[in-house]
């Protein structure tokens, strides 16, 4: 058998995995929770929108020109195979994510989806109602929406080089309950997470300079600063300041690369991105 279309049942089952000389097979607008044609090496044209299916497993190296999976509810996680040599994908949308209601300081764990065999996911964050970007503290996957963004309903967008042109979205609603206490990021946002997104409001403004750095990176903000740390894009901490002395950092130790420096302020944390050289 070269073709199977069972699309339009009732199918919560589904095992084709004798089937090998399958070339077509279609079986959307059914209730399948999961699919693994794994060893349907001679596949072409493969369709399953419109189920339940949370895991797929497609072949490493296999045959498959066009797949439609739309409208299931499929994470970056749970794609297993090579999604890349398919000429045609469709795989949006998927369901969203739901993440309910959270405190200002209360985690958002998405780091299932932080790293797909070795290529690491981008998140970027949006206020609903706006559509505009806002920023988050972030590490390796997990989130604290903080003060920022109190009583605004998110959205985070997940894409992963691996699996083109699919965007996975988590929906969750910040609580607008900010106390004076809440507002010290310091003692509320764990260690390591630093903010991502765009820059905060004119208060919390800061300038490092010069950059690239070579030596003696200068601050300059409003704020006073009271600590910092430097980490690299892995989310190590690389240099810890207890104390800055003349709103100066002395870098000249640190390799070549790209950091992000944290600084502990009356106002937050302030984070940049700097170039040492």
């Amino acid at each position: 058998m070269t073709s199977l279309d069972c699309n339009k049942n009732k199918l919560s089952v589904f095992d084709v995995s004798k089937n090998v000389n399958l070339i077509y097979l279609n079986c959307s607008f059914n209730q399948l929770t999961f699919l693994d044609v794994s060893k349907n090496f001679n596949l072409i044209y493969f369709y399953f929108n419109n189920n339940k299916i949370a895991q797929l497993i497609i072949p490493k190296v296999h045959k498959i020109s066009e797949l439609i999976g739309d409208y299931n509810n499929l994470k970056l996680s749970s794609l297993k195979g090579n999604f890349l040599t398919i000429k045609s994908l469709t795989l949006n949308p998927q369901a969203t994510l739901q993440g309910g209601v959270k405190g200002i300081f209360e985690v958002l764990d998405l780091s299932s989806e932080y790293a797909i065999d070795g290529k690491y996911t981008t998140y970027t964050w949006y206020d609903k109602t706006t559509q505009q970007e806002v920023g988050v503290y972030a590490l390796k996957g997990k989130f604290y929406a903080g003060p920022e963004n109190a009583g605004k309903t998110l959205i985070c967008k997940m894409k992963n080089e691996l699996i083109p042109d699919f965007v996975l979205e988590y929906e969750v609603t910040i609580k607008n309950t900010v106390s004076f206490a809440s507002r010290n990021i310091n003692e509320n946002i764990p260690e390591g997470f630093v903010w991502v997104g765009p820059q905060k409001n004119e208060t919390e403004s800061i300038q490092l300079f010069p950059n690239p750095v070579i030596d003696i990176l200068k601050i300059n903000t409003a704020a006073k600063v009271t600590s910092a740390s430097v980490y690299n894009y892995a989310g190590k901490v690389v240099k810890r300041y207890p104390k800055v002395i003349n709103n100066e950092l002395d870098l000249q130790d640190l390799p070549a690369g790209i950091y992000i420096v944290n600084l502990a302020t009356d106002q937050g944390i302030l984070s940049k991105k700097i170039i040492k050289k």
